[in-house]
């Protein structure tokens, strides 16, 4: 945070500064995010109502924020064999894990594990139904197309 203050010289940084900032972070890309629709629409929406301006403690506290949060998708990625992210609503994440033949005091050792790290208020592990498993494999299978044997079709 210091480094953006002294480059700004204010306790504020301009929209315009912001690419600016997201490069001396490593990140411009990052900055792309700051959008309505976007990961950064905290700080899109603070820049909307105060004349394009953001202070250095609300842009850090979200760019800390997304830091941890790549952090923690990429140890995710790193601790299980498979593991990808389902869903992400704020700062609740959904990972879908499969560890085939790992036991379930596996996954857990791991997940506290993350937790701890993390600082992870809360996590569930659940096991994938047996319906589910049949639910995701029919709507993989492509829709039968033509006419079955024995059903007359009208205007055929």
């Amino acid at each position: 945070m210091d480094t953006i203050k002294a480059h700004v010289n204010a306790d504020t940084i301009s929209r315009k500064q912001l690419v600016e900032i997201g490069t001396l972070l490593n990140n411009a890309a990052r900055v792309k995010e700051i959008k309505e629709d976007g990961v950064g629409w905290f700080v899109f929406a603070i820049l909307q109502r105060s004349n394009n301006q953001v202070s250095i403690h609300d842009f850090a506290t979200w760019w800390a924020g997304e830091e941890l949060y790549q952090d923690l998708c990429n140890y995710m990625a790193s601790t299980f064999t498979s593991c990808a992210l389902a869903e992400r609503q704020g700062s609740t994440l959904r990972f879908k894990v499969n560890s085939p033949g790992e036991p379930l005091s596996s996954l857990f050792a791991k997940l506290e594990q993350t937790r701890l790290r993390f600082s992870v208020a809360s996590y569930t592990l659940g096991q994938t139904s047996l319906e589910m498993v049949f639910n995701n494999f029919a709507a993989q299978q492509e829709e039968e197309k033509g006419v079955a044997r024995g059903v007359v079709v009208a205007g055929h």
